[in-house]
């Protein structure tokens, strides 16, 4: 008698429309993927059953120098690369000599879809799932995935015909955790800041995307709650400490200043006044004149003049010749007066 084994693969429906079908292969072991972490994987893509992009071998590897040799065997999704039967030895020395093979996935640099990337870090080391997507707007992503030579906007964006079906498929090799920023040394943890301070930028000089403006906000808030002064103010004492110090502060300052530069952009104008006011603060920058500008700015536009006139009465304390503050002032003390005279107005008609 011939027995066939089933194995039982695990379908859900993402999005509950049958447009987004997430298979799970093979569940890995261990803890989920961190944001912020290197993952090495296998990767491959299909749009419309043609590969476009594919890591995976063609053949089962051999996972130890002893292992018989079965180089004939296909690669299976669900048995190839199991590494857990391994030794800790054996997977380290087994993932070293496939790294050139290998597609290395950073966390948090936004070159992924967002369903992508939720599904990544819903995987464990090991797992395996494969994503079968008909709903095309679920695989814009903000910017092009250098690392892997693939944009999948590209795939998407200026096509006089959408892809009708495009499937991925994943494999978690390894996980290198990001290090935590208070383990860092001196000029690392600057690096580290600075890389943060990278994707806000590309964010905010990217049009292509609605909400980017609010994506810089949120990556410049990830600065502010990185950089807390706490675990690195020891460095202060030698003079390479105190320039690490100093230039951690700046980028914080300078974190602060392109949030209320990126509210005032989206027209969030209470967010504005709110971010500004932390700026203001006496131990933050005080005297920061552009914080300032953009408070009074936003209290303007919120009808808020009698506030408006005092922080840009201040301002120009500060900076005598700031000739767009001395017209934004003008500005609110005039229609201060416009709607004192139409209030006036509307309670004498009511009287009449």
């Amino acid at each position: 008698m011939e027995i066939n084994l089933i194995r039982m693969v695990k379908v859900k429906d993402l999005k509950r429309d049958g447009k987004v079908l997430l298979k799970h292969i093979r569940i890995g072991k261990g803890d989920n993927v961190k944001e912020s972490s290197a993952v090495k994987a296998r990767l491959r893509v299909l749009v419309d059953d043609s590969q476009i992009l594919n890591y995976y071998p063609d053949k089962d590897p051999k996972m130890t120098e002893d292992a018989e040799n079965h180089a004939d065997a296909p690669y299976d999704l669900h048995g190839s690369e199991d590494l857990f039967p391994l030794s800790v030895k054996q997977r380290r020395e087994y993932i070293s000599s496939h790294s050139d093979s290998l597609c290395t996935l950073q966390m948090g640099e936004f070159e992924l879809p967002q369903l992508v990337t939720d599904v990544i870090l819903n995987m464990k080391k090991n797992g395996v799932c494969e994503l079968e997507i008909q709903d095309m707007d679920e695989l814009l992503t903000n910017f092009p995935n250098e690392d892997i030579g693939l944009d999948f906007s590209a795939l998407i964006k200026g096509k006089d015909e959408k892809p009708k079906k495009i499937i991925i498929t994943i494999t978690i090799i390894d996980v290198v955790k990001p290090k935590d920023f208070k383990a860092m040394k001196g000029q690392e943890k600057v690096d580290h800041v600075l890389s943060i301070k990278a994707t806000a930028t590309r964010f905010f000089k990217d049009a292509s995307q609605p909400n980017n403006f609010q994506s810089a906000a949120d990556q410049y808030q990830r600065i502010i709650q990185t950089v807390r002064f706490t675990g690195w103010e020891a460095e202060e004492d030698d003079e390479a400490g105190a320039k690490i110090t100093a230039e951690l502060r700046s980028l914080k300052m300078t974190a602060y200043t392109n949030i209320i530069v990126c509210n005032h952009k989206m027209q969030n104008w209470r967010k504005v006044t709110e971010a500004a006011q932390k700026l203001l603060k006496a131990k933050l920058s005080p005297n920061n004149v552009k914080a300032m500008y953009f408070k009074g700015y936003a209290h303007v536009k919120l009808k808020e003049y009698d506030e408006g006139r005092v922080v840009l009465e201040r301002l120009l304390t500060i900076d005598p010749e700031h000739g767009e503050g001395k017209k934004l002032l003008a500005v609110a003390k005039k229609q201060k007066l416009v709607d004192q005279q139409n209030e006036a107005k509307k309670y004498a008609k009511m009287f009449q």
